[in-house]
């Protein structure tokens, strides 16, 4: 996930509501204390966060699909992906 970013990126891990689902994913990044994990409904995150992203990988429940895609875009820089 840190390849390619640059040194000062902010990197969040993942945005979960399931406390386990974030303790198994962050287990892969022990150590690096630059990626994060957040604890929360992906909307309410989305909605409440005021940073922007170079990249944003969708992975949600399909039926909240059409709010989350909506909700990205918004936090998409320029020339960003998603």
């Amino acid at each position: 996930m840190r390849d390619g970013a640059p040194p000062n990126a902010k990197i969040i891990g993942g945005v979960d509501y399931n406390r386990g689902r974030l303790d198994y994913a962050s287990e892969s990044f022990e150590g690096d204390n630059e990626v994060s994990f957040v604890f929360s409904d992906v909307i309410e995150f989305l909605k409440s966060d005021t940073s922007m992203y170079d990249l944003i990988f969708i992975d949600s429940m399909k039926k909240q699909y059409p709010i989350v895609f909506l909700l990205c875009s918004e936090k998409a820089e320029r020339g960003g992906g998603l």
